[in-house]
């Protein structure tokens, strides 16, 4: 940035390039790309920043037009380009005289590069001094401020995390877009196209008089709430919040996927369409008979999508299966999972959107965090942990569906152990209350 502010006839140095310490022109200039980015070093940046290689590739164009005897190096990490025309602007800078060097220097106070020898790596150490060094930053997230007042939720690096991949200007607040870095690192065409999207999605909410929201949204049992807030922090869409020691849910902000039921410990919250007792009552019919069957939770955007593409696809499959069906992943409670135990199911799979195609931001990856800690937890009562399946299946993914029921099918369960697994967990357990004195809405 600041050598091309320097670069600039509105600059400092009215475009003039020179030395900051002396004020001469420099005979010799090195570019060190990737500074503090791609690197797996505590507090540096694991992710490319894109902007950097174009950058100082056209930044050496421009310095070879006005300077053609100046010695450029670049040091660098791998070029990184993309479409016709980066990639045309750096076979360009090579051609006019500029030498890319796969290497990272190490720099000293007089301008002293020590780098390796591209061919024969750490055997030939090499040495130069440059009378202007150029580094290459990455670039790095400011979105948390805006994060907390909006109630956006960001990703693991920082930046606005993106509803789903088919819609990369939306955020997981309903009603919020986004575009240009603030999602990730993106140069100005990117910026412009992704603008152009988000005010096209924010026009269709002006297209009627009334924002219509989704008959799935979660629910709060004033009588049985405590107001711990932990339904709050589990939530991803923040529509959770706690007002007068009991949680409040805002309807538009919900999404409905169930999550905030896990951390609830005192049944307070249920799912409209998708109650704990609608779902127990689908396992009770499915497993009137259990002998054989195979219960499959199956998330509704892509687990059930594969499951029913297998059945288009006339994809031949165990008929013990018996799929029931749950907006997420994230939606299937340790309790409804036992439950199914304790009716006499042999075997389980839990399936849900693959991991970073979630259509609840990361629910699946609480889903996968439970499930496992279950399997140990059989485990640790002598039941096999196999008879309970994670498994990821996208809408496209028919046999891979099928492929996941054809292997739970296989394992044999001795009815004994079922038997056994059926007394575990037919034992009543005991449910958090809460304390009274606590006063609620309805109570005021």
């Amino acid at each position: 940035m600041e050598l091309e502010r320097m670069m600039s006839p509105e600059g400092p140095t009215k475009g003039e390039i020179i030395r900051p310490s002396t004020g001469e022109a420099p005979e010799s200039v090195a570019f060190i790309q990737c500074v503090g980015s791609r690197s797996q070093k505590e507090g540096e940046l694991r992710y490319c920043s894109k902007l950097c290689c174009p950058n100082t590739v056209k930044n050496t164009l421009l310095l070879k037009e006005r300077f053609p005897e100046l010695e450029i190096f670049v040091f660098h990490n791998g070029i990184r380009t993309s479409g016709n025309r980066q990639e045309q602007m750096f076979l360009e800078s090579r051609k006019q005289g500029v030498l890319f060097i796969e290497s990272f220097p190490e720099v000293s106070t007089d301008h002293v590069l020590t780098f390796s020898d591209p061919i024969l790596g750490q055997e030939r150490l090499m040495k130069k001094q440059f009378d202007l060094v150029v580094l290459a930053v990455g670039i790095r997230p400011t979105a948390k401020e805006m994060s907390e007042l909006l109630g956006v939720p960001l990703g693991k690096r920082g930046f606005v995390k993106e509803d789903s991949q088919l819609a990369p200007t939306s955020t997981a607040t309903k009603g919020i877009y986004f575009s240009g870095a603030v999602g990730s690192p993106a140069d100005i065409k990117q910026c412009i196209e992704q603008a152009g999207s988000a005010a096209m999605q924010i026009a269709k909410h002006f297209q009627k008089d009334t924002a219509e929201l989704s008959p799935i949204i979660a629910k709060v049992d004033l009588e049985k709430c405590s107001g711990c807030g932990k339904c709050g922090n589990q939530c991803l869409f923040g529509a959770i919040r706690v007002e007068d020691k009991v949680a409040v849910i805002s309807e538009a902000m919900c999404r409905g996927c169930g999550n905030c039921m896990n951390a609830c410990e005192f049944d307070a919250i249920s799912v409209v369409n998708y109650a704990e007792e609608q779902l127990k009552a689908q396992l009770r019919a499915a497993l009137q008979v259990p002998e054989d069957k195979i219960i499959v939770f199956a998330c509704h955007w892509c687990s059930y999508a594969g499951a029913d593409f297998a059945g288009t696809s006339r994809l031949q499959y165990s008929p013990n299966v018996r799929i029931i069906k749950t907006m997420c992943s994230c939606r299937v409670t340790v309790d409804l999972i036992t439950y199914a135990f304790a009716l006499g199911a042999p075997k389980v799979i839990v399936s849900g959107c693959h991991p970073g195609d979630c259509h609840y931001l990361e629910n699946n990856m609480s889903t996968k965090k439970r499930v496992l800690k279950l399997k140990e937890g059989l485990a640790g009562k002598g039941i096999n942990p196999d008879r309970l399946m994670l498994e990821w299946v996208s809408a496209s993914e028919g046999r891979r569906f099928v492929s996941a029921v054809q292997k739970m099918d296989q394992l044999e369960v001795a009815e004994d152990e079922i038997e056994m697994t059926k007394m575990i967990f037919s034992e009543p357990k005991k449910k958090k209350v809460k304390k009274k004195g606590l006063k609620t809405i309805r109570d005021m």
